[in-house]
């Protein structure tokens, strides 16, 4: 499909074909694909058509595994049921979303703590849709944390809300000195990654604050992490405009090649979601 050859139908139909497996493997193609897709179809009027594909294929491979990590189960279906978890609860799926939020509260209140191979993928979950104390808890715990995954961890939880507000007040608290500036980046982009509004907040935030920021982050993986992360998502040839125009017009050294290469990845994005746009109802028929 991204050579041009084929249609996003095609890939559509294959995916169906692997509707409740639980092998990593395969569990990982599947997400993978399906997050290429959910680019595509964003903000289209085929999104409901794509959600309810999403779910067909991947809720039965989580109720195959099961919520319940099992002592002494391979790593492959740890991997795979905290991937599902992740997927299902970003997409918005009201059992999975039911049942993290039935874990973290059963956490907060002291009854069973949310086993460590589903943690990030249960808090990201609820940090979608959570404001208030929810958010105030996972900062609490970010704060207490000492482990640098864990910390990443929570970022990223923090970072999934769908909420615009809550969004920006956690762009903010990143752009505090209570979070490292190795871990900032994973925060605007994983703000970047929620959607259309995220890419949004994430980048007008970068460009406001990007004096300060090109003074502490000023070459190596930490920029290029930084860059790629406010303005890789994109899926418009608008967004690859402006990228380049920014940084064209800013001069940023030691990134010349990681944005030329975000343009482009962004720009055939953009054509794809115009060609999934264009086959319409042919990928996801209309019921009569």
């Amino acid at each position: 499909v991204e050579s041009g050859r084929d249609g996003v139908g095609l890939v559509v139909g294959v995916v169906q074909q692997f509707t409740g497996q639980v092998e990593w493997p395969v569990v990982q193609l599947m997400l993978e694909v399906l997050g290429k897709l959910e680019c595509l179809f964003e903000g289209t009027k085929q999104w409901a058509k794509f959600l309810e594909l999403c779910y067909q294929v991947l809720a039965p491979s989580l109720d195959n595994l099961g919520m319940v990590v099992m002592e002494g189960e391979e790593e492959g279906r740890g991997l795979a049921r905290s991937g599902l978890i992740h997927m299902l609860g970003r997409l918005g799926h009201n059992e999975t979303v039911g049942q993290c939020w039935v874990l973290w509260g059963d956490e907060n209140r002291g009854r069973a703590g949310v086993h460590k191979d589903i943690r990030g993928a249960v808090y990201c979950t609820v940090g979608r849709t959570g404001k208030g104390e929810v958010i105030d808890k996972l900062m609490e715990k970010h704060k207490c944390s000492v482990r640098g995954e864990e910390k990443r961890m929570l970022g990223r939880a923090l970072s999934s809300s769908i909420h615009p507000e809550v969004a920006q007040q956690v762009l903010d608290w990143a752009m505090s000195d209570q979070v490292k500036l190795q871990d900032r980046t994973f925060v605007f982009s994983g703000v970047a990654a929620t959607g259309a509004a995220g890419r949004e907040l994430a980048w007008q935030t970068f460009v406001k604050n990007s004096k300060v920021l090109l003074l502490q982050y000023t070459s190596g993986g930490l920029l290029k992490n930084l860059v790629r992360g406010v303005s890789s998502y994109g899926n418009t040839a608008e967004e690859a405009e402006r990228v380049e125009r920014w940084f064209g017009d800013n001069k940023v050294e030691g990134v010349e090649r990681t944005v030329s290469q975000i343009v482009e990845e962004v720009r055939d994005r953009a054509y794809l979601r115009e060609k999934a746009i264009s086959e319409g109802d042919k990928i996801f028929p209309t019921e009569k």
